[in-house]
């Protein structure tokens, strides 16, 4: 029998009727990493985490990219041959979005498929949390496809299935932030780097979800919320906090709507609150962290004067 090249890359095979035998051999359906050359997959091959959905009479393919980060699509006539690469669905660090190439959080693997909900159709994925391969964090973004047919690369936000922004109003938790960074997060994916557990993340326990290894240049950040009519911002932290917390609309501080000094060893959770002055619009919220200690933040509250 003729030996397959079997590896890096995607492969197909029709079955029989009885969904059991194979009525070919397997032949690839998309190059992997290093077979990509004059393909139009360049630096987007095939890794792993594949699946198909047909859309409006066209199938797309939705698979893990060597980049590992990221989940890209392609799309065919049929389900067995004929796929071209469309681009970019969605990166855990939102690399490639506007050409950008520095992560907004932490990267890691990326897993997942689209699913139809009701009359939208949406991007389901996952980031890592605790800075491992295996601790991961589900996640949606809702996507469109345009008329001729390609899905434009979406931002993660913190919105999920909500179907819009989310209200500045009430409890949240911090884990839902789609900015994670602090000076030591990095562009490139290493489990063995010690690094990967330092840095600014997610993690969870006793089923309770926070952000753990807050430090100076730290930077947490939402996608979006309304406000509307919110003047008190809640805090729910817990550690060494010897700094200033500024609460801002922009990554680089500008559009500061809020900040608080505080000088304390905080041992369970408490609630600092501030007050804000955000534009009354859709916008973003964002946490720079500037001074001495390490903190986590559990959730964050919204209040009315």
């Amino acid at each position: 029998m003729k030996a397959l090249p079997m590896g890096e890359d995607s492969y197909v095979v029709e079955l029989e009727p009885d969904m059991l035998t194979a009525k070919e051999l397997p032949r690839v359906l998309l190059p992997g990493g290093h077979h990509t050359a004059g393909t139009g997959y360049e630096g987007h091959g095939f890794f792993e985490a594949s699946s198909i959905h047909k859309i409006n009479g066209k199938y797309y393919f939705v698979y893990s990219s060597h980049k590992s980060h990221e989940l890209c699509y392609a799309v065919s006539d049929r389900p067995d041959s004929g796929f071209v690469y469309g681009g970019t669905i969605v990166s855990n660090g939102d690399i490639g979005l506007d050409g950008r190439t520095e992560p907004v959080a932490p990267l890691g693997n990326n897993h997942g498929g689209l699913v139809e909900v009701g009359d939208a159709l949406y991007i389901f994925y996952h980031r890592q949390t605790n800075g491992t391969e295996f601790s991961r964090q589900g996640c949606a973004e809702r996507v469109t496809i345009l008329p001729d047919g390609s899905i434009p690369q979406v931002e993660i936000t913190s919105c999920g299935l909500n179907g819009g922004p989310l209200k500045a109003s009430g409890s949240y938790p911090a884990a839902i932030a789609c900015h994670l960074t602090d000076p030591t997060v990095t562009n490139a994916i290493d489990y063995g780097d010690p690094k990967m557990q330092r840095q600014i993340h997610v993690t969870e326990r006793q089923n309770v979800s926070f952000i753990t290894g807050i430090k100076d240049g730290a930077v947490i950040g939402y996608k979006y919320f309304d406000f509307y009519g919110t003047s008190f911002l809640g805090l729910e932290v817990r550690g060494e906090l010897a700094g200033t917390i500024t609460v801002s609309h922009d990554t680089a501080g500008e559009e500061v709507i809020g900040a608080i000094e505080f000088d304390a060893a905080v041992r369970d959770w408490r609630m600092l609150l501030l007050p804000i002055a955000p534009e009354q619009d859709t916008r973003a919220l964002y946490l720079r962290y500037e001074g001495k200690g390490e903190w986590e933040l559990k959730s964050l509250c919204f209040f009315a004067e």
